[in-house]
């Protein structure tokens, strides 16, 4: 069966899409047409993709390696990618990814790496990014993250970390993100969460986490004060543990 590839024109904005076809590695044997907006490699079986070519896109918006046997992908031919607004790298098999090449995605809203084997990684190139919405980095096996980078990230809407190994997380960098809509860390060994951070975060309208996680608050912070969407959620296991306040 023949890879199933086509350039579509539709409305002067060009995208390439290859599926349907087994491939142990994808190259370019010459430059891609620089106008293409999106380009989607999905469901090839790609063990190892050579992005060189891509950086010639400067238009280049979406990109998609979805469902792949990817380990590892390097995106240095990203940083000029400029109008990159989305980057989707799910259900492959990565273990480690350097995000440094996004630092100069400006425009990145949407960044989607869940259901990998990452077990760790670095945030600090998307503080740059400030345009980001939501980020996806569920159904890894991270038992450690660090949102510092987030802090200040105005546009952030939905952020998913559930169904990983963080047995801890510090939320004090999402107390600036006052656009928060969505947070799930549920099916993460997380015992104590102390959610005072989200005070800011009024327009949470979906949080998560473990059953058994205990939510704890500062001295200084009302329960009356938190979203609806933690109260809401606490309620529901309430005889298990509730919202504990921090004494001392």
């Amino acid at each position: 069966m023949y890879p199933f590839y086509y350039l579509r024109e539709k409305k002067k904005k060009f995208s390439i899409t290859i599926t349907g076809m087994r491939f142990d590695g994808l190259r370019f044997t010459k430059n891609i047409d620089p106008s293409i907006e999106r380009i989607y490699f999905s469901a090839l079986g790609l063990q190892h993709i050579d992005l060189s070519q891509i950086s010639n896109c400067r238009r280049l918006k979406h990109l998609s390696l979805n469902s792949n046997y990817l380990m590892t992908v390097d995106l240095t031919p990203l940083s000029h990618c400029q109008a990159l607004e989305k980057l989707t790298i799910e259900n492959n098999y990565l273990t480690t990814l350097d995000l440094t090449p996004l630092q100069y995605c400006w425009r990145l809203r949407e960044l989607r790496l869940a259901r990998n084997y990452l077990s760790e990684i670095d945030l600090t190139p998307l503080y740059y990014c400030q345009e980001l919405e939501m980020i996806a980095l569920n159904t890894n096996n991270l038992s450690y993250i660090d949102l510092e980078p987030l802090r200040g990230h105005e546009a952030l809407k939905a952020l998913y970390l559930h169904q990983n190994n963080l047995q801890q997380i510090d939320l004090a960098p999402l107390s600036s993100c006052e656009n928060l809509e969505v947070l799930w860390l549920h099916q993460n060994p997380i015992p104590l969460l102390d959610v005072s951070p989200l005070v800011n975060c009024k327009k949470l309208t979906e949080f998560t986490v473990n059953p058994l996680t205990k939510l704890v608050l500062q001295k200084d912070v009302k329960i009356d004060d938190l979203p609806i969407a933690i109260t809401l959620f606490a309620s529901q296991f309430e005889t298990r543990r509730g919202l504990r306040r921090i004494l001392g």
